[in-house]
């Protein structure tokens, strides 16, 4: 099974201004899972607080 996770990332997610989209493909759940838990970006985001981006993840299936 192969997931890809398109991710919208900035105030571009919520608003009329073009979003940046990265596609990132794993081929078990697990490596989504690490992903998302990578303690690096977890902390990062944590210290910039409200300045953080705004992210979406949406799982994907190729059909």
């Amino acid at each position: 099974m192969v997931t890809k996770t398109v991710a919208c990332s900035g105030l571009a997610c919520a608003s009329a201004v073009e979003p940046e989209v990265a596609v990132t493909t794993f081929t078990a759940p697990q490596g989504l899972e690490s992903f998302l838990t990578d303690p690096e970006p977890v902390a990062l985001r944590a210290a910039l607080g409200d300045a953080a981006p705004v992210s979406q993840v949406l799982r994907v299936h190729d059909v």
